[in-house]
């Protein structure tokens, strides 16, 4: 792995400072319910929840957006909310992030929401509430022409597919076209179950978690899984692996990042801050080796904060400092 200094991090965020990132996706909301229990309801063998607060964050393709945003770098968010109050309270998050709206298209589908009930400090249980069928033909034919007409002003495409229906086939083909068109980078994190919306695109870096690369794959050795990969997607493969760290593997040669040795308060989200940082270091042309160095340790900053969470370039530079 890199050996980078705090000179070296310093310099490549202030690179990223000139990153100009798209990123299409499916964006959910991530609400954190917080509360006590002291006793177990006559009813049922469950607890009896006294909840004392709610957390609301931006979380899917708005994360990674948010992410990239909070390291100090022009990103622009392509996806599609529901005209419920949860798509309103997304909106205005994404505009109280300092994050563009315009590329935002409504739909009458609700919008993914992930509802976590943490009690006593630990997780409880998880409420989804979202619709995985494909958006509308027309919402698809409008977020491909919105991003196609704007290809040429971005860096890299990251494409943050969580399978709640914005990324179809035809939109990844759509994209992966024009981002060839204009040598733009793509950067895909998706969901096994669409995969195959991949085969044949060209694509920079494929970006699955452990478990992930081996359900794609076939394969249960992460290596053999890694290789697979690579040659399906004709790309180099950036593997999480949770407490292990990331694994990168890239033309025949597999390397390794530990994970940085922190208190891990929550790892919502964690991958989304993976992504972001993996695709600032390829918008401001660090090599893939250097993008897993500075992902690890921007996931070792948020798992260390409650919720979904982001990083900022002055928390970034007082946490490798202090390492």
């Amino acid at each position: 792995m890199a050996d980078l200094s705090s000179r070296d991090l310093r310099r490549f965020l202030l690179d990223a400072r000139q990153a100009r990132v798209a990123v299409v996706g499916d964006t959910m909301l991530d609400i954190f319910t917080y509360g006590t229990s002291r006793r177990h309801s006559p009813e049922a063998p469950v607890p009896v929840v006294a909840p004392y607060k709610r957390e609301a964050h931006l979380g899917g393709a708005a994360n990674v957006a948010h992410n990239i945003q909070s390291m100090g770098a022009a990103v622009e968010l392509y996806t599609v909310v529901g005209t419920d109050s949860a798509g309103k309270e997304c909106v205005r998050m994404l505009r109280s992030s300092g994050l563009t709206t315009r590329s935002v298209q409504k739909s009458i589908r609700p919008t993914t929401t992930k509802e976590r009930v943490v009690v006593n400090g630990a997780h409880l249980m998880r409420i989804d509430r979202e619709t995985t069928a494909p958006i509308r033909r027309e919402i698809e034919r409008a977020l491909i022409d919105d991003l196609s007409a704007r290809i040429s002003r971005f860096d890299v495409l990251v494409i943050s597919d969580y399978a709640k229906g914005v990324i179809t086939k035809t939109l990844v083909r759509a994209l992966c076209r024009s981002a060839m068109v204009e040598d733009i980078p793509v950067i895909v994190d998706t969901k096994p179950e669409h995969a195959a919306f991949f085969d044949k695109q060209r694509i920079r870096l494929f970006t699955p978690n452990a478990k992930e690369a081996r359900e794609i794959s076939g394969e249960e050795d992460l290596e053999r899984a890694a290789q697979t990969l690579s040659r399906r997607y004709a790309s180099p493969v950036l593997i999480t692996r949770g407490e292990h760290g990331m694994s990168l593997y890239e033309e025949g040669d597999l390397s390794h990042a530990p994970a940085i040795a922190v208190t891990v308060q929550d790892v919502s989200g964690c991958g989304d801050t993976v992504v972001a940082t993996t695709a600032l270091a390829l918008a401001t042309k660090r090599s893939l080796d250097e993008a897993m160095h500075w992902a690890t340790h921007a996931a070792g900053i948020v798992v260390q904060k409650s919720g979904t969470a982001t990083v900022t370039p002055k928390e970034f530079i007082s946490a490798y400092d202090r390492r």
